[in-house]
């Protein structure tokens, strides 16, 4: 019964606008005086552990607890004994004073960083404990630490895509060599390399930040580049394509063999060199999806009615003879 009316005190205490917990503690009260007492002191123990250094130690947290418990108000109520109010109160609230500690250190420690490489062999991916997902590139390497108030990922040097879960209280920040990218929820495309790095919003809406103070918003399709130097730059366009990669759903229409082209490379990790420039000025309508790179390419130099070259296992060329 009483850890049932210590329970009840602690959790009115820590709502009491709670009417329900009002009215289940009012019998209690209206019990004694004792009980009524009792429990000003403890209401006077929470308000104080409510206050506590910023820099919380357990040996702090006793000393202040004590220094309440010992003035003990002037009343024409009987003054129980000192230990005996000591005692009681102390075994309610030294649990909360712990976890109050163990709130802090969990809050304010630096919790350690994650690392995932991914596979040199082809795309991988991982997913992180809040719901987030990261693709990558062969090769590429992510790390992350989260706690309860934001989520933080590093990418040094390849390129990802990230799908990152909505959560409204914990923003979601990619350190970059040069700069910094930071959302609520989102998916985007990241780049990064020794001289530059680029962002490519797909969906969603993310803030860019150099390292040298330059910053721009930007909204889907968007692109920014930072540059070697720590300065951002927004480019025109629509740029939602470039996270095509991880899903190769290849549907073109009414566009340039050039921005095809580019297209093809990057989600196939591919060079297609184009001998003919007269091609360059054609615009396609094609669908290449749920078809394999090889049967891709073919079907593209058909509707080009020109010659593919097969160069080297990651290299094509277009137009090796004239077109007809």
């Amino acid at each position: 019964m009483e850890q049932h009316i210590n329970d009840t005190i602690i959790a009115y205490l820590n709502d009491p606008g709670n009417q329900e917990l009002a009215n289940s503690l009012e019998p209690w009260l209206n019990a004694s005086a004792d009980n009524r007492q009792l429990f000003e002191e403890m209401r006077q123990v929470w308000e104080s552990a409510g206050q506590l250094p910023q820099e919380f130690s357990s040996q702090k947290g006793w000393e202040l607890l004590q220094e309440q418990l010992t003035v003990v108000p002037k009343s024409t109520m009987r003054v129980r004994s000192v230990n005996q109010v000591w005692w009681r109160v102390a075994a309610v609230v030294f649990p909360l004073l712990v976890l109050t500690g163990i709130w802090y250190s969990h809050n304010t420690s630096s919790a350690a960083w994650h690392t995932f490489v991914a596979s040199r062999n082809g795309i991988d991916s991982v997913l992180l404990e809040d719901g987030s997902q990261i693709i990558l590139r062969p090769g590429t390497t992510v790390l992350w630490r989260f706690n309860s108030s934001k989520r933080e990922v590093k990418m040094q040097q390849g390129e990802a895509f990230v799908k990152v879960a909505k959560d409204a209280t914990r923003a979601f920040s990619v350190q970059l060599p040069n700069g910094t990218v930071t959302v609520l929820g989102t998916s985007f495309n990241i780049k990064s390399t020794l001289r530059y790095s680029d962002v490519a919003v797909r969906e969603g809406r993310v803030s860019i930040s150099g390292n040298k103070g330059t910053s721009t918003i930007l909204t889907a399709g968007d692109l920014a580049v930072i540059d070697s130097a720590g300065m951002v730059s927004k480019s025109a366009g629509n740029y939602a394509y470039r996270s095509n990669w991880t899903n190769p759903q290849l549907r073109f229409r009414n566009m340039k063999l050039d921005q095809v082209v580019r297209i093809m490379e990057s989600a196939y990790q591919i060079k297609i060199a184009i001998q003919d420039s007269r091609l360059s000025a054609i615009s396609l309508n094609a669908d290449f999806s749920e078809v394999t790179r090889e049967v891709a390419l073919e079907e593209l130099a058909v509707l080009l009615n020109t010659d593919l070259k097969h160069l080297s296992d990651s290299t094509y060329q277009l137009g090796t003879s004239e077109t007809k």
